[in-house]
Formats: C-alpha cells, structure tokens, sequence
C-alpha cells in the first residue's frame, strides 16, 4: 500500500474535467453572455405546461322517487286481438306416470 490518496477525477474524466475547466476560465464575459443568449429555455406560452385542469365533481345522487314503480294505466294496457296468436302457448305434453 502507498501513501498516496487520489481525491477527484483520474484518466479521461480527469483530461475532460481540466479541458473543461480551463475552457470556462480562458472565455471572457461577452463569450459567456453570447452562450447564455443561446441556451434559453422557452418562455412562448405555447411551450409551457398547461395549468392543472380541475376534475368534474361526482354525479349528483338521484332523486328519492326515481326507483319507485309506476302505477298502471288507467285506461288499462292495450290488447291487440291477434296477440294471442302470436304468442300463444302450445299444449302440453303430460309426462306419463
């Protein structure tokens, strides 16, 4: 074991980071001012996220007396005179015993 401690970046993140660095220190204030006028989020209120939509509210509940049963017509229903042919019930067939 050495004695030696390697503290920050070492081999190609360490040549990247001095790059790096010595690019921000080399620019001046107007090259910086240039590069922070082309990177700028976008402030067009086409490109901002919508305001939160506030969800409908529950349905309302129904009334007391819209499940009750209606009562039947007064005049009674209508019969036509051919309905029972229509939908008359055959004889049955008695099971013998």
């Amino acid at each position: 074991m050495s004695g030696e401690i390697n503290i920050g970046p070492s081999g190609e993140n360490a040549l990247k980071h001095s790059l790096e660095v010595a690019l921000m220190a080399s620019m001046d204030r107007s090259g910086m001012r240039e590069w922070e006028e082309e990177c700028k989020t976008p402030r067009h209120i086409q490109n901002q996220i919508p305001a939160m939509i506030l969800c409908p509210p529950p349905p309302r509940k129904k009334p007391v007396g819209a499940g009750k049963r209606r009562e039947p017509p007064r005049d009674g229903y209508f019969q036509p005179p051919d309905l029972d042919s229509l939908f008359g019930i055959p004889a049955r067939k008695e099971a013998f015993a």
